[in-house]
């Protein structure tokens, strides 16, 4: 009576079929079975998912293990356990923890093994053997980089960079490079951030935690606070268009701040419940907001806080409020668009419901593209996908919807060009979008500006660069003047030891030339010897025959 989680064909056609209590069943080709594994862990849910390889078999575990299996020679035993890896104990520097390991899969060279967790990441694992036999920390790497584990809260996009920051119950802090398709930054805190806003500038964060609110530096490898807001639980902060401004949601009450000096401009009061979502106008004057309480309010920035107009509907929880001011009017006006939990879309102008929409489902966040004639909507069905609805604008009920997420749509935002759609959701994705204008190509605008590619640094940072790279720098000389020495030496060294082969090679090629003339010498009397032996032959050759001649003819006579 076993629950079979997972099962995988080896090489030899052999199958694996893994338990819910950690047992490893070994069945033959034609589905016969053989036996429990030896090698089995057999603690609970220690075997989620298997992959095979040719080696063996690797399995992973609820607590994040990954446990490598190889073949053995022992017709008993018939697999070892090889290796074993703790995934969270491998990665490199703090980041949370990557949860149950739920699909894995081997590259078609064996190379890689890539790990799918629970947690929302997808991780790599080198097989080359020289990775493999090195020891289990730091062999685990992210495929692409890390993701957010649980639903993101916050989003913000700037202006001047091509950036996304986003906050979660994950505790981290994350910056996205949207046209690299990169993570630039990640940080990970002591606390889940509720809220997050992007300076126009790219240099400057606001992230609201449980106890207060940060406002930190954005600098190349790290966030740093620079100032804190004693403001509890803030869910909803908004810089201004030209950041000169912040808006932070202190439950009923809005907080408005200087940028810069951190000073307080107003305090915005009116409603009676907790504030869900705040919007600038376009020019910064006028500040809109909506709540639980299902009220709409606009205030006077410039005037103390004035407020502007208001119009509410009791009983509704409004979630999401966006403005559009009408500057060609003779009068300038601001027109309000709010969702709720009563599935309408509302536009609000004056103090007055000019028009609504039935949306049939719970529309969680609003975002306006004027210039593209759109208005964005995610839904917020709770135990629903969440899609994203486009509604042609002005307002006309028609709109396309585009599947985006696996939960509710928790945050959107549209970039200033209007080029891109960001959204977010509880399922932990960050969704990114082409907006493309539909109807007759107009010519584009010269925007002038490109993105910008500073980044901001401390004087401490820059100080033990300049000290670090003095100190490099000085290494370089002691390195250059300790070589110019080795140098020297060698050379002086190598002249004496010339000097010395030459003296050497001197002596015995004056030797060898003395042997040469003894030995001339000596072949010039052996020649003188040869010549006078011959020369004494001759003459003895010629007595003997004049001698045999001689003799010859008197024995004739």
């Amino acid at each position: 009576n076993q629950n079979y989680v997972c099962h995988t064909w080896l090489n030899d056609d052999r199958l694996i079929v893994c338990s819910e209590a950690g047992d490893a069943l070994l069945f033959d080709s034609g589905g016969e079975f053989k036996m429990v594994l030896p090698c089995s862990p057999c603690e609970p849910r220690s075997l989620l998912c298997v992959a095979s390889f040719s080696r063996g078999f690797i399995a992973g575990s609820e607590k994040g293990v990954v446990t490598f299996y190889e073949r053995s020679d022992d017709a008993k035993e018939m697999f070892r356990k090889a290796k074993e890896v703790k995934l969270d104990s491998s990665m490199a520097g703090p980041m949370p923890s990557v949860g149950a390991v739920t699909a894995m899969t081997v590259s078609p060279a064996e190379e890689t093994v890539a790990i799918a967790t629970s947690s929302n990441q997808l991780l790599t694992f080198s097989l080359s053997p020289t990775d493999f036999l090195k020891a289990e920390e730091g062999n685990v790497e992210h495929a692409l980089t890390s993701f957010h584990t649980g639903p993101i809260f916050g989003l913000d996009v700037c202006v001047r960079k091509p950036l996304v920051v986003t906050c979660g119950t994950d505790k981290t802090v994350r910056i996205w490079n949207f046209v690299d398709r990169t993570q630039e930054l990640c940080k990970v805190f002591n606390e889940e951030a509720f809220s997050v806003a992007f300076h126009p500038s790219g240099f400057h964060l606001i992230v609201g935690f449980a106890d207060k609110v940060r406002l930190m530096n954005l600098l190349m490898e790290d966030f740093r606070t620079y100032k804190e807001i004693p403001i509890k639980a803030c869910r909803e902060t908004r810089f201004s268009h030209g950041g000169q401004f912040f808006a932070a949601v202190n439950s009923n009450t809005i907080q408005v701040y200087k940028t810069y000096t951190c000073e307080v401009v107003c305090n915005l009061r009116g409603h009676q419940s907790k504030v869900k979502a705040v919007c600038w106008t376009s020019d910064d004057f006028h500040l809109v907001s909506t709540g639980q309480d299902g009220a709409t309010y606009e205030y006077d920035i410039l005037k103390e806080g004035r407020r502007v107009s208001e119009w509410s509907q009791k009983g509704t929880n409004f979630t999401s409020i966006v403005a559009l001011t009408d500057f060609e009017a003779t009068t300038q006006t601001t027109t309000l668009y709010v969702a709720g939990s009563d599935k309408m879309l509302k536009e609000v102008r004056e103090s007055q419901l000019t028009n609504y929409l039935e949306s049939n489902a719970t529309l969680g966040q609003l975002a306006l593209a004027p210039c593209t004639r759109a208005l964005i909507a995610g839904v917020a069905e709770p135990e629903m996908p969440g899609s994203l609805r486009c509604y042609n604008f002005p307002l006309t009920g028609d709109y396309v919807e585009y599947q985006a997420h696996a939960a509710p749509v928790s945050r959107i935002r549209v970039t200033w060009d209007e080029l891109y759609l960001f959204s977010t959701g509880d399922d932990g994705c960050l969704c990114i979008f082409d907006i493309k204008k539909l109807g007759p190509a107009k010519p584009e605008k010269d925007f002038g500006l490109g993105y910008a590619d500073e980044i901001l640094v401390t004087r401490q940072f820059l100080d033990e660069k300049q000290a670090t790279l003095l100190e490099f720098e000085r290494r370089v000389e002691e390195l250059d003047s300790r070589i110019a020495f080795q140098l020297r030496h060698r050379d002086g060294l190598h002249k004496e030891k010339m000097a010395e082969m030459q003296e050497k090679y001197s002596e015995e090629i004056e030797t060898e030339r003395r042997k040469f003339e003894v030995l001339r010498e000596e072949k010039a009397e052996m020649e003188m010897e040869n010549e006078e032996h011959v020369k004494s032959l001759e003459e003895n050759h010629a007595r003997y025959l004049q001698e045999q001649q001689e003799s010859f003819d008197q024995k004739m006579i």
